[in-house]
């Protein structure tokens, strides 16, 4: 449809990407299909419950991606937020593991 709707070539690589929630739904997308060239997450939610064990049994089907992560992020009180640090760092390596590391990038703020 987005092809269509705005003339696009059929070699054309498609982007998804999000902040917070949006992010974790971008890195979803990634994995649920290969639609995308690349995936950008910004603060994506990888606080969410049982995260790190859906990553860990799946393979990303874009071939980039970006993360971001504010430094200050892993010092809320929120327990589940917490776990924001340690689990964009195992998602990075992951993404180092299956894409290498040109392909990936992950960026403190």
């Amino acid at each position: 449809m987005i092809r269509e709707r705005y003339s696009l070539s059929e070699g054309t690589r498609y982007i998804v990407g999000g902040y917070s929630l949006a992010g974790l739904f971008a890195l979803w997308a990634a994995y649920e299909t290969d639609y995308f060239h690349g995936v950008a997450a910004v603060s994506p939610s990888v606080w969410f419950p049982g995260w790190e064990e859906y990553i860990c049994s799946r393979r990303l089907q874009a071939k980039r991606a970006y993360l971001s992560l504010g430094n200050k992020e892993r010092k809320t009180r929120i327990g589940a937020m917490q776990k924001v640090e340690a689990n964009i760092v195992l998602q990075h390596e992951r993404f180092r593991q299956q894409l290498g590391d040109s392909a990936c990038c992950l960026e403190w703020n």
